[in-house]
């Protein structure tokens, strides 16, 4: 059962994005399965440290990189919208971010993590720009701000 303020909240939520076209609210699906992704990172230094036994230092180097491959990934990502379709880049880094998460499973290698983690980020971060366009695009002018 739920309470009567977490109630108000959850129809607070769906009156602000009352309206909008079916296909921002796919976009929001694709935006939240991407970002599902990113729920590993809190995690990541216990992994490299209590599972794979690195220093922390190590394990926050290579966490950095992830950080690099996002920021990087974004400008990418919003040069890439303005020349392809938004909807042809989402799927492919969706694509492309769960073959490089796949990739990670066994790696223990730092060389092959550190690359692993940048490009995951990179690939990773390139989808919200292309998210975003499409959302633009989809949505009419008068309701552009909360698409």
């Amino acid at each position: 059962m739920l309470t009567r303020p977490f109630r108000r909240l959850i129809a607070t939520y769906a009156d602000a994005f009352q309206g909008l076209p079916r296909t921002v609210w796919w976009l929001s699906l694709a935006l939240l399965v991407n970002r599902a992704g990113t729920m590993v990172l809190p995690f990541l230094s216990l992994y490299l440290t209590q599972q794979i036994g690195l220093e922390a230092t190590d394990a926050g180097k290579l966490v950095a990189l992830f950080g690099v491959g996002s920021v990087s990934g974004s400008a990418i990502g919003g040069w890439i919208s303005d020349r392809v379709d938004p909807m042809r880049g989402q799927r492919w880094t969706l694509v492309l971010t769960a073959a490089l998460m796949l990739a990670l499973i066994g790696v223990t290698a730092v060389r092959w993590l550190a690359l692993l983690f940048f490009l995951v980020g990179l690939v990773g971060d390139a989808f919200r720009p292309a998210m975003m366009v499409a959302a633009t695009r989809a949505a009419p002018p008068e309701l552009r701000t909360r698409s």
